[in-house]
């Protein structure tokens, strides 16, 4: 049984564990959190990076139980997948009830491997020992809508930059549908750069200039570049939509959310606008957080506060 469902809690706290950073909260006040550690009386909400787990869909038959259901969907998952059956996956799903039909229902699943979640959250756990809810980046999604941040209504596309990933991520109606890691985390897109340029520049520079350059106003040798950089980005966008518009028969996205770990003058939500004939915004929501000395807090921070204030029957 969760701790959840055991305790109350004075604080939550959320983890990065690939930059090793925390934030805690109290009520509506969110602060970085320089020297976390063990409470019993706080709550510790962490996340997997959209490439450290495998996902897809899959079908069960109506006539399995439900008592059944947990060994059927992992007997299905490592044989339609070829996963290693030497290793024990963590299988976790949802169900989809979005469907017509008649003999089987419709599972995503979501597939980890134990070795890699122990190797992220080692330095984790030395620090603060347990940690209550581990879930998938783009599930952190779903409380836009439990919380009424977001209308409910049409099929959005999610798109957020970090450092050592990035992902894709569509919801229908206010369900998960489907999502993808794509190869433009900060890292990749300084590799990449770096090949459309002809030069190496530095990590620091190149992060100096996506933060800090505003690409209509700035005479930087460095700006050709950089749009051609976004225009391959967004080609790899529009063939994902593209992908995901027959896979799920979708008739038209409604609206594209795009944003970056970071703060940047750059506004990317114009730019794919205009490149993908999509009505987009910020991936940047009214979360009612308090932060202090105007702090920018990463959306994936304010989604997994957001996320432990939703009722536990609505989340996944």
């Amino acid at each position: 049984m969760s701790r959840s469902s055991q305790h109350s809690f004075s604080s939550v706290l959320s983890v990065n564990p690939y930059k090793d950073a925390y934030f805690s909260g109290v009520s509506s006040f969110i602060s970085e959190s320089k020297a976390p550690k063990y409470s019993k009386d706080q709550f510790v909400i962490s996340y997997l990076n959209t490439k450290e787990f495998i996902t897809a869909q899959i079908a069960i038959s109506k006539n399995i139980p439900d008592e059944d259901l947990f060994d059927a969907i992992n007997n299905k998952a490592y044989d339609e997948l070829a996963l290693d059956q030497a290793v024990e996956y963590q299988i976790r799903y949802i169900e989809t009830f979005n469907n017509l039909d008649e003999d089987n229902r419709y599972f995503h699943i979501f597939i980890v491997d134990p070795l890699d979640t122990t190797t992220t959250f080692e330095k984790v756990v030395e620090k603060v020992k347990y940690l209550d809810v581990i879930i998938p980046a783009p599930l952190l999604i779903k409380s836009l809508y439990a919380k009424e941040i977001l209308e409910s209504s049409g099929v959005h596309c999610f798109i957020y930059f970090q450092e050592n990933d990035a992902f894709l991520t569509i919801y229908s109606n206010k369900d998960f549908i489907y999502t993808k890691s794509i190869k433009y985390s900060f890292f990749n897109m300084h590799e990449r750069f770096c090949e459309l340029y002809g030069e190496r520049i530095t990590f620091e520079e190149f992060m100096e200039f996506f933060c800090n350059a505003n690409l209509k106003e700035t005479d930087s040798e460095y700006k050709e570049y950089f749009i051609r950089l976004y225009k391959e980005l967004f080609a790899n966008v529009n063939d994902i939509l593209t992908y995901a518009k027959r896979a799920f028969e979708i008739d038209k996205f409604e609206h594209v959310y795009i944003g970056t770990q970071i703060q940047t003058e750059t506004k990317l939500h114009e730019m794919i606008e205009v490149e993908l004939s999509i009505h987009s915004s910020e991936f940047d929501f009214n979360y009612e957080f308090e932060t202090g000395n105007g702090v920018y807090l990463d959306q994936i921070h304010s989604l997994m506060h957001l996320y432990t204030l939703i009722p536990a029957d609505e989340r996944y």
